[in-house]
This record gives structure tokens, sequence and C-alpha cells, in this order.
């Protein structure tokens, strides 16, 4: 990972490096072996405060607001996508890739319509079907992990 300034904000690029093996592996059966994973950053998190956030002028993901509500949940949206998600302080087996993560729901809305993108409820429902709602993906699953632990409930 690498922190940066640009754009007015702060961001932190995720490259294919950054990852565990296992995650590598899983992304390259998500999405094939067609491109430069190694090359480009994954993806780009503006961890800016969100008063101080602009989205990126190269096309990246900004994580726009975050907010923790009960139960481990947390809501946000990362441009045009909505998600919400189920966030325990430890990982899981039912956890993405073995993660904090067991349950996200990633969409966006178009013409009023509800379009879901990754549906991920202890195991996989909708895997992000092209480079962009991929980068997205990534984008808040990192975020997401990286969050403070609540010190409430651990694992499931």
């Amino acid at each position: 990972m690498t922190i940066t300034e640009r754009d007015g904000g702060l961001w932190v690029d995720l490259f294919w490096d950054d990852l565990s093996e296992t995650t590598q592996a899983e992304l390259l059966n998500l999405m094939g072996d067609n491109g430069n994973f190694d090359v480009y950053p994954l993806a780009s998190i503006n961890v800016s405060p969100a008063e101080e956030q602009q989205q990126p002028q190269d096309g990246g993901v900004t994580i726009i607001a975050l907010e923790r509500k009960e139960d481990n949940w947390v809501s946000g949206s990362c441009g045009r996508y909505k998600f919400e998600a189920k966030v325990y302080d430890a990982g899981s087996k039912h956890g993405i890739n073995g993660g904090r993560v067991s349950k996200l729901s990633i969409w966006r809305t178009e013409n009023g319509v509800k379009i879901e993108v990754v549906c991920y409820e202890r195991g996989w429902d909708k895997k992000p079907a092209n480079d962009y709602d991929f980068a997205v993906f990534s984008a808040i699953l990192a975020c997401l992990e990286q969050l403070p632990k609540e010190n409430g409930e651990g694992s499931e």
C-alpha cells in the first residue's frame, strides 16, 4: 500500500502485492487472469475527512460515507454505489477470504431501480461482474477490514 496526497486529499492505493496469496487466488478465480493486476493499483481509497473529499480525476473510487450501526452493521457509499456490511472484530470461516466481513451487499440505483452488483452472505451469492464493480468491491472490502475493532462481539 502507498499513501499519497493528490486531488486535494490523502489517498491509500492498494496493490496486488498488498494482498494475501489466498486473496490473490480468490480474485484470479473471480476475474480471471486478464489484467495488469501487478502494475496498477487495484483500488484507491480517499481517507481524508468526508468534508474534504473530492472524486478522483483518474477514475478511482472514493469511500465518501461510512456509518457504524448496531449489531456490527456498517453502511456507506462509494461513488454512485451504496453498501451495507456486517463486520466483526475477528475473522471467521464465514467471512470473505476468512476475514471480518461476513455479509456485504453493494448496489447502485439507475432510473429508480436498485441494481445489486455484489452480494456475500457467508458465501457468494453474486460476485462483481466487471472491472469497475470489482474495484469498488475491493476498495470497500479493504476499508471494512481496516475498521477499528468495536471490542464487542468477536467472530460469529
